[in-house]
């Protein structure tokens, strides 16, 4: 089995990356990609345990970036990085900042709606104390939950988070999307398109984004994600085929159960991510 889209306590997951890796291989998972959001930081450490455990750990990245006509994030995985690579490492300080700007804005929107969530609930919602710059949305809707601001984790991000219309939402800075995807293939990196049907639920508007992109560099999109459905799923199947781009699949794991529902290894409640499109992404590595 498979996963090629994880987050640990280095961003907004709640497992280290020492425990994904022990848990990975407890579900059978032979290769593993951890790709926390704007940072690398954990990466060492999930290397040094999935030796422990007999895993092929792939080094990855989650980068928030925008594009024209889009208004929401556009989230890039990068696979198989450079985690020392100089410039990489640059543009993730500047993201470091943007993370750090948009959580203190959010904590204090929350305070002048009568909001205030104690440090206990969101620093120390995982085995790993997180900072200021390492919260990410899922922290806040989990602390939201915890002293009964809404009913459940879900309801957090539409009322509260929602950068549009959230009564806490603040828009995070980013980079181009163009900009992110030079950034992986400087640091030896595959460029993928996250969650493509987060982008847009409109067929139409997803092409026009991925036939720009794909020119640019894209090396592939997520066909296999927690949740999406047959129909979704044979769509950006064709979709990579008309543009050449490689198919990739992952859980997007942040914590088992939840209102994700994810699973490691598994993009639905029983349907595990298909081993064969490592092959396929191995030869465009090559």
């Amino acid at each position: 089995m498979i996963d090629l889209h994880t987050h640990t306590t280095a961003s907004d997951g709640v497992l280290t990356p020492a425990q994904i890796i022990e848990q990975a291989a407890n579900n059978n998972i032979t290769t593993l990609a951890i790709t926390d959001h704007d940072t690398v930081s954990g990466i060492a450490e999930g290397l040094e345990a999935a030796e422990k455990f007999n895993i092929t750990l792939i080094p990855g990245i989650e980068i928030s970036t925008k594009a024209d006509l889009f208004a929401d994030e556009i989230h890039l995985v990068g696979l198989f990085i450079d985690t020392q690579n100089q410039d990489l490492l640059q543009t993730l300080e500047l993201l470091h900042n943007y993370r750090e700007n948009r959580n203190k804005k959010i904590i204090e929107k929350l305070k002048d709606i009568g909001i205030e969530i104690p440090e206990e609930l969101l620093f120390n919602t995982s085995s790993r104390t997180k900072t200021i710059s390492t919260l990410g949305k899922p922290d806040f809707a989990k602390a939201l939950y915890k002293i009964g601001a809404v009913k459940h984790e879900a309801e957090a991000f539409g009322k509260f988070l929602n950068d549009k219309n959230g009564l806490a939402g603040v828009s995070k800075e980013r980079i181009n999307l163009e900009d992110a995807i030079s950034l992986i293939h400087k640091a030896n990196g595959l460029a993928i398109l996250a969650h493509p049907f987060h982008i847009t639920k409109n067929y139409n508007e997803l092409y026009s984004l991925v036939e720009k992109y794909s020119q640019c560099g894209l090396d592939g999109i997520e066909v296999y994600y927690n949740n999406y459905n047959r129909k979704q799923i044979k769509n950006l199947k064709k979709l990579a085929e008309h543009f050449g781009l490689i198919k990739s699949g992952g859980s997007d794991f942040h914590f088992a159960g939840g209102y994700r529902q994810a699973r490691l290894g598994f993009f639905g409640e029983k349907k595990n991510i298909p081993d064969d499109i490592l092959k396929d992404i191995m030869r465009r590595k090559k």
